[in-house]
């Protein structure tokens, strides 16, 4: 009972966490067990009625429910923010490869055309440079992705070579 009015005064004057979404959600499950705990702590007096008793047990059960059920809404809405992001992500992502995809068909029929040209090598040389370039921007902005997910979740990075 102390640690948790501890933990919560903590909780509400230091704002620990990098979130504020985070730190709401932690002040939330704390009262809820700060709450819990002091109308537990009730049921320690012999002298309460049994009607109350029944109360203090319904009080309890709603706050547990009350509790899991706005936990399960939070988790719930970001799955589907992740959801969301993802399939955009996803679709962009497409997007790219078809557009690769298109300048290397691209590339083809024009490397089949410059050899009536006089001097096809540098131009097909060029072509080259410019789909390795598109290449390797494709996967720096996979890289990226994954690297910040990898430092949020205080994991090993390791950098392009």
């Amino acid at each position: 009972m102390v640690f948790s009015t501890i933990n919560l005064v903590f909780l509400v004057a230091n704002m620990p966490l990098s979130d504020k979404g985070e730190n709401l959600v932690e002040i939330w499950n704390e009262f809820c067990i700060w709450l819990v705990s002091y109308t537990v702590s009730m049921f320690l007096n012999g002298a309460l009625e049994v009607e109350l008793r029944g109360q203090l047990g319904w009080f309890l059960m709603g706050v547990a429910f009350i509790n899991i059920a706005v936990n399960l809404g939070i988790t719930t809405g970001h799955s589907l923010l992740d959801v969301r992001k993802n399939y955009v992500h996803n679709k962009a992502a497409e997007k790219r490869q078809l557009k690769l995809k298109e300048k290397l068909g691209s590339y083809k029929k024009l490397s089949e055309w410059t050899r009536t040209f006089d001097n096809p090598h540098s131009q097909l040389e060029r072509i080259e440079r410019e789909l390795k370039v598109h290449e390797a921007v494709e996967y720096c902005r996979e890289y990226i992705t994954h690297r910040n997910w990898m430092k949020a979740n205080k994991l090993p990075v390791k950098e392009l070579e």
